[in-house]
């Protein structure tokens, strides 16, 4: 049990709620932070790389968790994780931009889960603290 003393009522106030905010889940908002479209896929022993061309925003190779990757076919999504390489004519890179060609390998993917013309989303997700 906490013990507060205050002079005034509206500071306890404002402490209680800001430590029932406190044991709330923190509320998380994602945001597209670019997008691939599968052109060619080239079978690379038990792995597929995925040639693909970013169409908009900016990807980036992270295992980070406030970032992830969402393979999509016709507005579906079928696969969600993280990227395992990203390649730019045989030399790994960090991070690709709008209109580069690159080759992508998603990490833990099924070689038979991905085709051509599917989409594969760069998402961020950010963590927001709730209020009351």
């Amino acid at each position: 049990v906490k013990l507060i003393r205050h002079q005034i009522i509206y500071h306890l106030l404002d402490d209680v709620r800001s430590a029932m905010a406190s044991l709330l889940p923190p509320i998380e908002t994602e945001v597209l932070q670019g997008s691939a479209r599968v052109l060619q896929l080239f079978p690379f022993g038990k792995e597929i790389i995925a040639g693909c061309t970013i169409d908009e925003g900016l990807f980036l190779r992270s295992q980070a968790a406030n970032i992830k990757y969402v393979l999509e076919r016709k507005g579906k999504s079928i696969w969600s994780g993280h990227i395992k390489t990203l390649k730019h004519l045989k030399k790994d890179i960090t991070q690709a931009q709008k209109g580069m060609e690159c080759g992508i390998v998603l990490d833990g993917l099924d070689s038979n889960l991905i085709q051509l013309n599917d989409t594969i989303k760069c998402i961020k997700i950010t963590q927001t603290a709730q209020q009351i």
